[in-house]
């Protein structure tokens, strides 16, 4: 192996690339010679939540390098990825399950989903993945949801009132007598909520059947056989929107309740403002919602034994949910809600055995809770993984002791394991364990950026690479999920964050040579034939590490010679005057460019190679 300095500003090349020519020489035994080498240049720490941007990768490096700090990829930015150069030549990319950010009038924007009025009446968010709007009030239809030209309108049967507006909710007061519409905006959809306050109120007839008009544009609106509704492309391209099977909720968790036996109290109030959010609180009645799809009509057949029976407590909750479909998700499954969908839940979530104990939250002694995520990975097939990391925010801890939490990852192939009806009775199987982790530090809320508990996962994003895994699902579950202490809470903020760096190109026929023997050629071995052991000699290309200033990238080979005895391959002794074959790869770091170039034939006298690479080293 040998170590490369970077081109001079004079000899710099339009592509960003560090060549090395590396040779064997090849003695009786096809013995490999070594070569001298100089560790590269170590990464220096940056700061990645506000680095310097460029405008794509080759200036992103040359400035990582110049300055010492890693730079934005600005090109490669999503809505929720994040990828930097850094000073070493390697790049670091941190994929979000949830959208970070969202392009707006040409410009990316953070997620800001305060809604603010606008000209023609209505109410939007300020900044979310998709194009939302609620009524303003009258007749028209009370949310709309857009992406990329298809649309979906839900509409009230009669007149709404003007709502009131709190942030990210819009209530519509008395919709029927003692019923309130709220809509909540998230980053990628919304939730239409209609809180019945009272007894009296849940005695309405009208709420045995809500039917609500649907209008689409290139769309087709379907239920499933799981209760869900999806919203597919008229055009047969896929799922643009998606909604899991709707849920009701009393208010059965009583008001000031809190998990005493932990780090952080939370409080679960009983009033009407509690539950603006998608997902019912810890402790509650659930019931799922019946929902039929038909002649533009979105019907929903709440659960009479909830909401009106003798143990209601009032208001009670009906929730459906609209999202928008993406490859990023994460839900949790519950063993007491063994049939409720808890897709893209809101803030945090339980992870092990709910305290009983100690908390009137939980909604049985023996309700253990898994959470998953599903990550896009495709974006780090062929590179070598040189770090990985799973990392989510825990808001709770039952116990400051320390007890484990285990990462796992869960049998797919290759796409998402879990969907907008995945419940505890159809989660996925667990494929392997990857990590654990004993954390005692929760954080005061959910952001995107504060990120406490992390775990290794380099293994599971090299395998990614190598086998090309357009989506990796991972489960958070307690170390014991019969002990009550091993309870915690996490957020649904986790991210991945990876370092990587490509391996060099494939070495055409051209750039191997043998001396005696010259280059190699297609189909004109027979003119490259020796009789004396040559020397070989492979040029590997390295397009990551160019212009990069004084640092320099080690790069190695591996020649590999062979022959045919009896039609089988070997590496045994050569019997005299068998054709030999050989081939070279090239690496940085780890990683071995995985197909190697086709093979040259030589024909050397006596060869016994220890193996069939031989590495330089």
């Amino acid at each position: 192996m040998t170590s490369i300095p970077r081109p001079s500003s004079r000899s710099r090349s339009r592509r960003a690339l560090t060549t090395a020519v590396i040779s064997a020489v090849l003695a009786t035994g096809l013995g490999v010679v070594p070569i001298g080498s100089t560790e590269p240049a170590p990464a220096q720490a940056a700061d990645r939540k506000n680095p310097a941007t460029a405008p794509d990768a080759q200036t992103a490096q040359r400035t990582a390098a110049s300055t010492g700090e890693s730079v934005e990829v600005l090109e490669l930015r999503t809505e929720r990825s994040t990828t930097v150069a850094n000073p070493d030549g390697t790049f670091t990319q941190t994929e979000s399950v949830q959208p970070v950010r969202t392009r707006k009038d040409g410009a990316w924007q953070a997620i800001d989903t305060t809604l603010e009025r606008r000209s023609d009446g209505t109410w939007a968010p300020k900044a979310a993945v998709s194009t939302m709007s609620f009524s303003g009030g009258g007749d028209q239809a009370f949310a709309r949801i857009e992406k990329d030209g298809r649309e979906l309108a839900l509409s009230w049967p009669g007149d709404l009132p003007e709502p009131q507006v709190d942030g990210s909710t819009a209530t519509y007061a008395n919709v029927l007598p003692g019923v309130d519409l709220r809509l909540h905006a998230d980053a990628e959809g919304f939730s239409h909520i209609l809180v019945v306050k009272d007894a009296k109120a849940a005695a309405n007839p009208a709420l045995t059947r809500l039917e609500r008009p649907v209008r689409t544009t290139s769309l087709e609106l379907s239920g499933t056989q799981s209760g869900t509704v999806e919203a597919r492309d008229a055009s047969g391209s896929g799922v643009v929107f998606e909604a899991p099977k709707p849920q009701m909720w009393d208010s059965s968790g009583p008001a000031g309740d809190s998990d005493t036996g932990g780090v952080r109290t939370q409080s679960l109030t009983a009033d009407d403002t509690s539950s603006a959010d998608s997902t019912p609180p810890d402790g509650v009645q659930v019931a799922d919602v019946a929902v039929d799809v038909s002649g533009g009509v979105l019907a929903l057949e709440p659960d009479t034994d909830l909401l009106t029976g003798s143990e209601t407590t009032y208001p009670v909750y009906i929730d459906p949910v609209v999202k928008t479909a993406n490859r990023s998700a994460w839900t949790m499954v519950s063993s007491y809600h063994s049939s409720s969908e808890f897709w893209k839940f809101s803030d945090d979530e339980g992870v092990g055995r709910c305290p009983a104990n100690l908390s009137f939250r939980c909604s049985s002694s023996s309700d253990v809770k898994r959470q998953f995520f599903a990550l896009p990975t495709g974006a780090f097939e062929d590179k070598d993984i040189i770090s990985a990391e799973f990392a989510v925010t825990m808001v709770h801890t039952y116990s400051d002791s320390g007890r484990t939490v285990q990462l796992g990852r869960v049998n797919s192939s290759g796409a998402s394991a879990i969907n907008s009806g995945t419940n505890w009775g159809n989660q996925p199987s667990l494929k392997e364990n990857l990590a654990s982790q004993s954390p005692t530090n929760p954080a005061g809320s959910c952001t995107s950026t504060n990120q406490n508990v992390r775990f290794n996962v380099k293994s599971t994003l090299q395998k990614a690479s190598t086998y090309g895994w357009d989506t990796t699902t991972f489960r958070l579950a307690a170390g014991s999920e019969s002990d009550y202490s091993y309870w915690k809470r996490f957020c649904g903020n986790a991210n991945l964050e990876v370092t990587y760096n490509r391996p060099p190109a494939q070495s055409p026929m051209g750039d191997l040579r043998m001396a005696p023997g010259g280059n190699c050629e297609y189909g004109r071995a027979t003119e490259h034939y020796v009789s004396a052991p040559p020397k070989l000699t492979a040029v590997i290309r390295d397009y990551d590490h160019g212009d990069t200033g004084g640092n320099s990238e080690r790069l190695k080979a591996q020649f590999r010679v062979w022959w045919t005895v009896g039609g089988t391959p070997t590496t045994t002794t050569r019997p005299p005057r068998t054709r030999a074959r050989w081939t070279a790869r090239g690496a940085t770091r780890q990683a071995w460019r995985p197909s190697p170039t086709p093979w040259v034939r030589i024909c050397p006298e006596t060869a016994r190679p220890a193996s069939p690479f031989r590495r330089t080293q």
